[in-house]
């Protein structure tokens, strides 16, 4: 009657045999238990980013610099540079050497009222002009002989259009030459606001 358990035993340790055998088939008991590796952040990066306690103590004698602001001494505009009329904000490269042109055109400024005449500026810059710039009282501009200069020299002027230096050349061949600056007047295309501008570049 005992030996049935034992029996039972023995069949149920061959099935385990068999259950054991399939596995160690199927499973390579041998490899090495896997064990996931936990991602480390680098040192280098980790230095790159410093602590609170760091990013405080580096704020904490930080000190912002006071603001200065840039005075800009009053200059004269007809001996300026380009470097001195580009320290007026609004003006860099090419307005500076586009006032500098007119003004040898010109023969130089007058007034500073001929800065608006200077293509391109705005009035920002024009009232900057005003404010920073001067011309001397006695500041004589380069004339043009009225009686001596040909067409092409009278119509270099920006005051002098072609059409009105052919009037005034020819006035002068019928006439003969200008004695002072009335018989201008008498050039039917030549108008009293023009004649009034061109008054400072003209010599007898």
């Amino acid at each position: 009657m005992r030996s049935a358990p034992a029996e039972s035993l023995e069949v149920d340790r061959h099935i385990l045999d068999s259950l054991l055998l399939v596995l160690e088939e199927n499973i390579n008991l041998d490899t090495p238990t896997y064990r996931p590796k936990f991602y480390q952040k680098p040192k280098q990066a980790a230095a790159a980013f410093p602590s609170n306690s760091q990013r405080k103590g580096r704020n904490s004698t930080y000190e912002p610099k006071p603001y200065i602001k840039k005075v800009i001494a009053q200059f004269d505009i007809n001996e300026a540079d380009t470097a001195q009329l580009k320290q007026l904000k609004g003006i860099g490269s090419v307005f500076s050497k586009r006032i500098l042109k007119y003004r040898k055109l010109l023969g130089g400024f007058v007034t500073s009222d001929q800065l608006s005449e200077v293509y391109g500026l705005k009035d920002s810059v024009l009232l900057q002009l005003d404010t920073l710039t001067y011309v001397t009282p006695d500041f004589k501009p380069v004339t043009i002989n009225i009686n001596t200069s040909d067409i092409n020299g009278l119509s270099k002027h920006p005051y002098i259009k072609k059409s009105v230096a052919k009037a005034i050349y020819n006035y002068r061949y019928q006439h003969g030459n200008f004695s002072e600056l009335n018989e201008l007047g008498n050039i039917q295309l030549l108008d009293s606001l023009t004649l009034t501008k061109i008054t400072p570049y003209i010599s007898f």
